[in-house]
């Protein structure tokens, strides 16, 4: 299985920065049949011993993190 690192191109603090941009930005839009939208991202880096299942795990974790700290936000580690 071949994995794909999302913004691998970057630093985790620039990923960071992406996410709460597109964050950002979701929170200001109107989508004509539902309205305003929030969103919730987690953001973790890779490390060279990682595994796809173990990289899923910790941004899952941030996200529920962000989740429980009120929503519409980015939880990093």
């Amino acid at each position: 299985m071949q994995w794909m690192h999302l913004l691998s191109f970057c630093d985790h603090e620039k990923a960071r920065d992406i996410a709460e941009k597109i964050r950002e930005t979701m929170a200001v839009v109107k989508f004509s049949n539902i309205g305003q939208v929030t969103l919730s991202v987690g953001v973790t880096e890779s490390g060279t011993d990682d595994t796809p299942a173990s990289i899923l795990e910790r941004v899952d974790q941030r996200l529920y993190a962000a989740k429980k700290a009120g929503k519409n936000r980015i939880t990093a580690d």
